[in-house]
């Protein structure tokens, strides 16, 4: 932003964004069962995880041992 005003911050504040994970059973045409997981941010509809597994210990596995644990080290 080159306005050709000056600017000297004073407070910067951070949010973090609320994220829903949600594992879907997917049946699909065939007959077979897929597990889905889909991680998107509150209020927006793209995710921006979208994982499909063959059990659904795998998906389990993802969302909370890869995703969610990994954030909280993070933080």
């Amino acid at each position: 932003m080159d306005d050709g005003l000056e600017r000297e911050p004073l407070v910067t504040e951070t949010w973090a964004a609320t994220r829903i994970g949600t594992i879907y059973e997917v049946r699909l045409k065939d007959g077979r069962i897929k597990y889905n997981v889909r991680v998107v941010d509150e209020g927006r509809e793209k995710p921006f995880v979208d994982k499909f597994f063959k059990h659904e210990h795998q998906a389990r596995h993802f969302l909370y041992d890869k995703l969610i644990k990994t954030q909280e080290v993070r933080n």
